[in-house]
């Protein structure tokens, strides 16, 4: 199992959430990506990593592909 703690994750998640999908809350997205409100708020302030298969679940709930280079 894969887990990304780079800095940069938490950032793009968080700017694909604002900025991409506007007006999505974290909420939305955890409920969208069947993922913990507090797991969503964790790695977007880099406190926590993620794994693949969390990754997917969130890129999927934004609608980007999470191969894409940052």
């Amino acid at each position: 199992m894969t887990v990304f703690t780079s800095d940069g994750v938490g950032g793009r998640i968080a700017y694909y959430r604002s900025v991409v999908r506007p007006k999505m809350t974290q909420r939305q997205l955890a409920d969208a990506a069947c993922v913990a409100l507090g797991t969503i708020r964790k790695i977007e302030r880099g406190e926590r990593g993620v794994t693949d298969a969390t990754l997917e679940a969130i890129a999927q709930a934004l609608g980007v592909d999470p191969t894409r280079p940052g």
